[in-house]
């Protein structure tokens, strides 16, 4: 009888609080990010970082009044330069060498975040994220220098159609009205997978491989 009326209690208890809160809310999201690429190849080579953005939505579906999973899906366009051998054919000689690059990429990506809040202070609630993402490449796109000349390539086929990660963020929550609430992030985005695929031309012994990691200021709003 004392188990009955514990679990009653316990569940009593759960169901007044889970009522208290919205079971799931949604929003909004765009963010800026500054992205770089990086190899474990030799023969690859990022050269510096370049701007992107993205936007979206997302969910919040809650486990807990402070704890939460984080979804939804964004457009995520992600830039970088790369280094890599190259080769092209002028006046039927072969010319090979390395280029330059700068590309540009443009995925769906749906992240799946473990939340966890404090408490509200002084009016601010703070957070921390960690889970990961999986994104489906659109487009991608090259311009660079070889050989004195510029390059232009549509090169989709060159890349995977995915692109998998590791994604830390942090931030704070600010309480608009209600429950509607602005929230403000910094994530690192670490792809752990190589988003090329395929055999160098240039280079027949020597494998495509390269990673594209990104580090995003965001801001949501949350109804």
């Amino acid at each position: 009888m004392k188990k009955l009326l514990s679990v009653a209690l316990f569940l009593t208890l759960s169901l007044s609080l889970f009522a208290q809160h919205k079971p799931y809310q949604f929003g909004f999201k765009l963010s800026g990010n500054i992205g770089w690429y990086n190899s474990y190849n030799d023969n690859f080579t990022g050269n510096g970082v370049k701007p992107g953005f993205s936007w979206g939505f997302v969910s919040d579906i809650f486990l807990m009044e402070n704890y939460s999973i984080t979804t939804g899906f964004e457009m995520l366009f992600l830039n970088g330069n790369l280094s890599y051998p190259y080769q092209s054919i002028e006046n039927n000689d072969t010319i090979t060498g390395i280029i330059d690059s700068k590309f540009k990429t443009k995925y769906i990506q749906v992240p799946v975040l473990f939340t966890m809040k404090t408490n509200e202070i002084k009016g601010l609630r703070y957070f921390g994220q960690i889970g990961a993402g999986v994104a489906i490449k659109l487009n991608a796109r090259e311009e660079g220098v070889f050989n004195g000349a510029t390059i232009k390539n549509n090169n989709s086929e060159m890349f995977s159609l995915f692109r998998g990660s590791f994604i830390l963020g942090a931030g704070i929550e600010y309480p608009i009205n209600g429950s509607t609430y602005l929230r403000v992030g910094l994530q690192y985005n670490n792809n752990f997978n190589s988003i090329l695929k395929g055999v160098n031309t240039a280079s027949p012994d020597t494998k495509n491989e390269a990673r594209n990691n990104y580090l995003e200021l965001n801001a949501n709003i949350i109804f």
